[in-house]
């Protein structure tokens, strides 16, 4: 008999809805359940990309004396993390306190107040019994020493009033100088295993490196971009980047893809392209782009799915045998030396060795050798089709999306191909059409009646927006972030001590999030999004707003500066400021066009104004067409450049 989870909308609770638990979705119902029958909850959180959450789930989920055993003595609440980040982040912070570690399955026993006293990941079969038996026993016995823990937990994890101080220009570059610290000059990357590619650090780096010029941070880009997209974590058949790396190398991934690491990967290799002009880099963002519209993408809806399950990792390897059964001789055994596939082995690809090695060992030439890659990867890659796929969850999110949109805005700016601002924009166009209802930005496309948007939710969209707003001008962009951002505002903002919190509902703490664990952070992004709109319209309030968070965190330490990239990059934009590109002209006019697309390929902090001139005000106050053409004035901290007029000497600049 299925549980209560089988009408539930997440992928991963509808897979666990056949199971012998009964298991509740998150809800009052099941609280209510569990103090009416004097029972403790078994909360278990997870994911449908989740690998352990799937060994879990078959060794004792599926067990029925297992089932026995929770069904008898608890209230059984399944949680899809994706579908509820803040549930997960808050009972994350127990047990990583609790245990020194977190991750995913989460297992974590509450009393019928939702608070915590017992907590882990994954648990074998076994271990989880004799817990499960100790935690119904000691509930039973000792329920007044369990109530006292809860109060001290809560006490110990409640974030608490942080003493304000100056803000400091130069702590981005005691920031810069802990990141690269920690930086791996081996393999790349940062710390040993397992090593996850920290997009958010690596686009700091970028914006440092353009800014100073430090050739050692430019080698450090490179060796990491490079091994990152020549190693196993990448899908050198499909295009697009695995979760993260086992071991130190990147050969040996976690299989699962995820669309936020994706999108924000695509960001960091299109900004390489960007600066470095290098077509390896263009290659590798056109690779990713391919996976996410080929594999991830619903064409009627315009949104991505949210994940592609790790799943069995035979899909994803290959024996040296089978390759060259389909490649015939000659070109398996170049592909098989260049991956480094050996005899009587299966392994999943990364690069082996240089073509050089292929050269010296084989007796060809490059290009010989190049091609053979080429339509080598090709076939495979329509092999592989043929086996059983991993799963793709089609649950779609707010956050992750408006990521997707951000990153192709920028593949459409950097790379020129205007099939990537029609995906964004239709993208942009249905979340703002269907999971945006004053007074709420919804999470989850196919939750009914939905869940109420998170602070990343609320945040990402309303920066998608400006970006829309920077490329078409159409006044709905710029209105709608405005309007999403008076919203954040007034469901998110601590009215007492500044910062935004993570969600409108508070589980164990009035969480901030500041670190870029397994998304940008909210309230970092935030100050970009109240600094662009600053530059946009002149209103001092959001220039206030974005001191007042950078004030708030500014006095955490230095030592977290690998977790903080998206603050740090927030913290430069402040004390930099921004180009201002003050275009005085009609935006339908093809010069001003043009106008637009040079500069959207120019690095930096950057706002764009198109305006009729001398009558609009604000910034086009003094500034007039010359010679009746459009004319454009480059304005940096209240001084402009002399007025252009021509596109030559604008790409000149």
């Amino acid at each position: 008999m299925p549980n209560k989870l089988a009408g539930q909308p997440s992928s991963y609770l509808k897979a666990a809805s056949s199971q012998p638990i009964d298991w509740h979705p998150w809800s009052e119902e099941a609280f209510e359940k569990a103090k009416k029958e004097g029972k403790p909850v078994l909360l278990s959180i997870g994911a449908v990309w989740c690998h352990w959450c799937h060994v879990q789930a078959h060794q004792s989920w599926e067990d029925k004396e297992t089932a026995d055993i929770v069904n008898k003595n608890f209230v059984a609440v399944k949680v899809d993390r994706d579908e509820r980040p803040d549930i997960d982040s808050a009972y994350q912070k127990f047990v990583q306190m609790f245990t020194g570690n977190g991750g995913w399955p989460l297992t974590v026993f509450l009393t019928s107040g939702k608070k915590p006293f017992f907590g882990g990941t994954y648990f074998e079969r076994e271990d989880l019994k004799a817990i499960l038996k100790g935690i119904s026993e000691t509930y039973k016995d000792e329920k007044e020493r369990i109530d006292k823990m809860t109060q001290d937990v809560a006490s110990l994890i409640e974030t608490g009033k942080r003493d304000l101080i100056s803000l400091d220009g130069k702590t981005v570059e005691r920031g810069i100088a802990i990141i690269l610290g920690e930086a791996d000059s081996f393999n790349g990357g940062f710390g040993s295993m397992p090593k996850f590619p920290m997009p958010e650090v690596l686009l700091l780096l970028w914006d440092y490196y353009y800014k100073t010029g430090r050739g050692e941070i430019r080698k450090f880009l490179d060796l990491t971009l490079r091994k990152m997209a020549e190693g196993g974590m990448y899908d050198h058949l499909a295009g697009g980047f695995h979760r993260y790396s086992t071991d130190e190398g990147w050969r040996v991934p976690h299989f699962e893809k995820m669309l936020n690491d994706n999108a924000l990967l695509l960001k960091v290799y299109l900004k390489a392209y960007q600066v470095t002009g290098e077509e390896f880099y263009r290659r590798i963002s056109e690779e990713i782009i391919g996976f996410l519209v080929r594999d991830m993408y619903d064409s009627k809806t315009g949104l991505f799915y949210s994940s592609q399950d790790a799943g069995d990792e035979s899909y994803f390897t290959w024996a040296k045998k089978g390759v060259i059964e389909i490649l015939g001789e000659k070109d398996g055994k170049v592909f098989c030396f260049y991956y480094g596939i050996k005899d009587g082995e299966t392994q999943n690809l990364y690069k082996a060795v240089d073509l050089q090695d292929i050269v010296d060992e084989l007796g060809l030439k490059k290009e010989e050798i190049e091609k053979i890659l080429e339509r080598s990867r090709k076939i495979l890659f329509s092999f592989r089709n043929k086996r059983e796929p991993s799963f793709i969850d089609k649950n779609t999110f707010t956050n992750w999306n408006c990521l997707a949109v951000s990153a192709f805005f920028d593949a459409y700016k950097i790379l020129g191909e205007k099939k990537y601002f029609d995906i964004a924009i239709k993208n942009l166009d249905f979340v703002l059409g269907n999971l945006y209802k004053e007074p709420s930005v919804y999470h989850m496309w196919s939750s009914s009646p939905g869940v109420d948007g998170f602070l990343d939710d609320y945040i990402f969209f309303a920066k998608a927006l400006i970006e829309a707003y920077q490329m078409t001008f159409d006044d709905k962009y710029l209105q709608k972030s405005e309007e999403i951002l008076k919203l954040t505002v007034g469901k998110f903002w601590d009215k007492k001590d500044n910062g935004f919190f993570y969600s409108q509902d508070r589980y164990l703490s009035s969480e901030k999030p500041v670190y870029d664990y397994s998304s940008l952070s909210g309230n970092s992004l935030s100050v970009s999004l109240f600094l662009d709109l600053f530059y946009l319209t002149e209103k001092q309030e959001y220039m206030e707003h974005a001191k007042k968070i950078l004030e708030l965190f500014h006095t955490l330490s230095p030592r977290d500066s690998l977790q903080k990239g998206a603050y740090l990059q927030a913290l430069d934009y402040f004390f930099a400021g921004a180009k201002e590109f003050v275009i005085v002209g009609n935006k339908e006019e093809k010069i001003v066009k043009e106008f637009i697309e040079i500069i959207g390929k120019k690095f930096g902090n950057k706002i764009i104004l198109v305006g009729e001139g001398d009558s609009g005000g604000g910034k086009f106050k003094g500034k007039v067409k010359v010679g009746g053409k459009p004319t454009i004035y480059i304005c940096y901290k209240n001084t402009c450049s002399k007025p252009i007029t021509d596109k030559m000497e604008l790409e000149a600049i």
